[in-house]
């Protein structure tokens, strides 16, 4: 056990701390949005019809079916009390964080160098549990997002294990299936998970083949699910040209992976993409003759092809926004990987003794990363204050429909959800079985006021 001083703890639990009180102190108390649209299986539910086979229908372009069995299951048995939703997305992200410590313990230990696990781990704390994920943290319908992280880590952890045991492989599926029943960017994980089998080092070739076997035939049914269920579905169809995509797909990945650094100066975002590439292919181009080097790097390289493959993905699920969509701070859960994966070759870099590599290559490493990390902070700052203002301005309005329900107006309603026909049925059946933010009301002696 490699022990920890006692600075490197604070401020590897510090980012963990604050990341739990600001999800406690600013959670939404009640259902906003997207959230609105689990009350028909809730419906479901009450009339007796919910079976698990209708929790596999899609969202959009997403499955939510993992979240949905959490959120479900909270709005029955605690009536709708969001605590909970926030409590999940914590400690979703906590056990997630306790795989990757696994990891970044694994490197330091391939290294022979324990400067590694004292450097990294507060970068990886700073970044997993950074406050520009506000409008995923206080939102319980995000809850999904945060199942998405610990599936995709528990797959690039376990598939990059020095020895990759059946029970890796089972952890591995496992999060591949959390990861793609949550949002579809998991689809990014299959090659990238097919890749780090391919590359492993200390398989048998016979246990290879059997790995690689099992996890293309999950790969395939995977696929071949989302693809049978998005068919179903009407989507609108691009009228772009090939070369109107690729120049759109190109401008909505460089604000996507630099939003997690500059989402405050959106004008700074393709620079930092553009920076983060260059230090990618800096590490291959550096350490293309150590070959050792690249695979303990691969975990990482991993991840930041896994932030590349989200945003490529996002991308064409909203090709109909424009390439601006790529802004929104609720991708930057994802996002965060490539930086994560950025953040480890640097480290990884400035360790590993090359009689090639100067004092001034290490000089301009600290300072790129101590830069990055700098603004990623002012980021946090920028996105948990906008978004505590907006926790605290339907916290209010929460207030305002309960005291005046059903006479709210619909200018008031207006924010909470797109189709005012379905939010006031949604209301509605949040009134008469007492959910949510009506869960307090006494039960009602006659059912006039949930009537009108």
């Amino acid at each position: 056990m490699v022990a920890l001083s006692k600075k490197i703890l604070i401020l590897t639990f510090l980012p963990a701390i604050i990341f739990i009180i600001y999800t406690l102190s600013f959670y939404h108390t009640m259902l906003l949005w997207d959230h609105f649209d689990i009350l028909f299986y809730v419906e479901k539910y009450y009339q007796g019809t919910l079976t698990l086979l209708d929790t596999f229908q899609p969202h959009g372009s997403h499955f939510h079916t993992v979240g949905y069995w959490f959120m479900l299951a909270n709005l029955i048995l605690s009536k709708g009390n969001l605590l909970y939703d926030a409590i999940g997305n914590i400690i979703f992200t906590l056990i997630a964080f306790g795989f990757l410590y696994i990891q970044i313990k694994e490197t330091a230990s391939q290294l022979n160098n324990y400067k590694f696990l004292h450097f990294f781990l507060p970068i990886a704390a700073f970044t997993l549990f950074s406050l520009d994920q506000a409008s995923n943290l206080v939102w319980g319908w995000q809850i999904a997002v945060f199942i998405n992280i610990l599936g995709t880590i528990l797959v690039i952890i376990n598939l990059s294990r020095t020895k990759l045991t059946l029970s890796n492989m089972i952890l591995a599926i496992i999060g591949v299936f959390i990861a793609f029943y949550t949002f579809t960017t998991g689809l990014a994980l299959w090659p990238i998970g097919l890749t780090l089998i391919c590359l492993h080092q200390n398989l048998p070739i016979t246990k290879k083949y059997n790995y690689i076997i099992i996890w293309l035939v999950c790969g395939i049914a995977i696929i071949s699910h989302f693809y049978l269920a998005i068919i179903s579905q009407s989507f609108s169809v691009s009228t772009l040209n090939l070369f109107q995509i690729i120049k759109y797909l190109g401008h909505f990945t460089l604000l996507y992976i630099g939003s997690p650094i500059v989402r405050f100066a959106n004008d700074l975002a393709p620079l930092f993409t553009i920076l983060g590439l260059s230090i990618f292919g800096w590490f291959i181009c550096s350490f293309r003759k150590q070959p050792k080097i690249i695979t303990i790097a691969l975990p990482y390289i991993a991840f930041i092809l896994y932030g590349l493959g989200t945003a490529i993905l996002t991308a064409f699920g909203r090709m109909e926004y424009g390439p601006n969509q790529a802004l929104i701070s609720r991708y930057i859960s994802f996002a965060n990987f490539f930086w994560l994966g950025i953040f480890g070759l640097i480290i990884i870099s400035i360790l590993v003794k090359k009689q090639n590599q100067s004092q001034h290559t290490h000089k301009i490493l600290i300072g790129l990363l101590t830069i990055i990390l700098s603004l990623k902070l002012i980021n946090s700052i920028q996105v948990s204050k906008k978004n505590a203002f907006i926790s605290y301005k339907y916290r209010t309005l929460e207030k305002l429909i309960v005291e005046q329900y059903p006479t709210m107006s619909e200018q008031n309603l207006s924010t909470l959800y797109w189709h005012m026909e379905k939010l006031q049925n949604g209301l509605k059946f949040l009134a008469e079985k007492r959910l949510n933010l009506f869960r307090h009301l006494p039960e009602p002696e006659d059912q006039t006021l949930i009537q009108q």
